[in-house]
């Protein structure tokens, strides 16, 4: 619907301004380039787990805050390349932990979802047993009374019978 395509951009239009104002921020605070890793690296994990969007949009605006996280490091503040490797592979790391940690959250929802289906179906199973089970009890309680009553009817007749025997 149009209200799912809204929330959709503005989700990734909030993902890619917090990329711009992140890589921005490391480009002009060029104190150390330490203080800036952990709100990359943390702001990565954000967008996997807490901004709801389509997993390949969150993948590519990761990708696209890792690379240019890497870029600065490289062009700003001189990594060497064991920096740019480590930085490289603690990027990586965030990116696939952010990954499949959303993939496991959707297949648990997607379990939980299975099985909300099935308690509804087990619950409506259980309701029809119960209505079988009313109206079997109500034929019964319906073929006793007119048992009762036949037998009442006999009793009467066989009475009578034998009153009349006796006379």
């Amino acid at each position: 619907t149009t209200n799912e395509f809204l929330f959709s951009w503005l989700t990734v239009a909030v993902e890619i301004f917090l990329t711009i104002h992140t890589l921005v921020s490391a480009a002009f605070k060029a104190d150390s380039l330490i203080f800036h890793i952990p709100p990359v690296l943390l702001l990565t994990l954000v967008f996997y787990l807490f901004i709801p969007n389509k997993l390949a949009v969150t993948t590519f605006v990761g990708f696209v805050m890792s690379v240019g996280f890497l870029i600065l490091a490289y062009t700003i503040y001189e990594v060497s390349l064991r920096g740019m490797i480590s930085f490289s592979l603690l990027m990586i790391a965030t990116n696939l932990l952010g990954f499949f940690e959303v993939k496991k959250m959707n297949l648990s929802r997607r379990l939980e979802f299975k099985k909300s289906l099935d308690l509804e179906n087990k619950t409506l199973e259980l309701k029809a047993e119960i209505k079988k089970r009313e109206d079997i009890e109500q034929e019964l309680q319906q073929a006793k009374s007119s048992l009762e009553h036949q037998v009442a009817v006999r009793t009467s007749e066989l009475e009578m019978t034998q009153e009349r025997l006796n006379d």
